[in-house]
């Protein structure tokens, strides 16, 4: 079972059931990244329509992976 919220129940495949079924094999953290890289790439495209609050908490975000990339500004 992948987690339980109240009365409901959501259930995963496991690796060898995807594969049973022919279901490629997807490494989560590289699906991930392309999707971060995706929404980044729309949030650049989108900037100005976006409002001062959301601007704010991406920002926090950068600021979250630059530290955690040890970037130096």
């Amino acid at each position: 079972m992948a987690k339980v919220e109240g009365t409901k129940k959501y259930y995963e495949i496991t690796e060898s059931g995807k594969a049973f079924i022919g279901l490629p094999n997807v490494d989560k953290t590289s699906a991930a990244i392309n999707d971060f890289i995706s929404l980044a790439k729309y949030i650049i495209d989108n900037w100005d329509t976006i409002s001062e609050g959301d601007k704010g908490r991406i920002r926090e975000v950068i600021k979250d992976l630059i530290k955690a990339a040890n970037i130096q500004c």
